[in-house]
């Protein structure tokens, strides 16, 4: 598997638990802790997918915050994003589509799966 991640999530467990497996199945996996680093890092190259908590903590810009920021700046509207959320299943399915989001994933997500839904996520869209 080949393509560059952009993984945006403030546990450093899950980080680098999820990173650590995606970079095994042959990613570039960039890590960010911040939001507002991962938005500063987009302007020095775009990744083929963006892996994105929601739930960021209250000093930082938010996951949905962090969503509509790319949506609105043309270069990176395109950029495929897969939302992983503790409460993935109560995160509202018409705002995430208004926000073109690829997929939403739960945290307790299975390591192998998730490396196979961003898998899918970058054959799918070319990244």
């Amino acid at each position: 598997m080949r393509g560059y991640v952009l993984f945006v999530e403030d546990d450093d467990f899950i980080r680098q638990t999820y990173a650590e497996d995606l970079r095994k199945a042959g990613l570039i996996v960039q890590e960010e802790r911040s939001t507002s680093h991962a938005l500063d890092l987009l302007s020095r190259g775009l990744p083929g997918v963006i892996l994105l908590n929601l739930e960021m903590p209250a000093n930082h810009i938010s996951g949905i915050e962090m969503l509509v920021r790319l949506r609105n700046v043309p270069e990176w509207a395109h950029i495929p994003v897969v939302v992983m959320s503790k409460l993935s299943d109560v995160v509202n399915p018409d705002v995430m589509a208004r926000l073109n989001v690829s997929t939403v994933l739960s945290k307790t997500l299975r390591s192998d799966e998730m490396v196979r839904l961003i898998g899918d996520v970058l054959q799918r869209e070319g990244g």
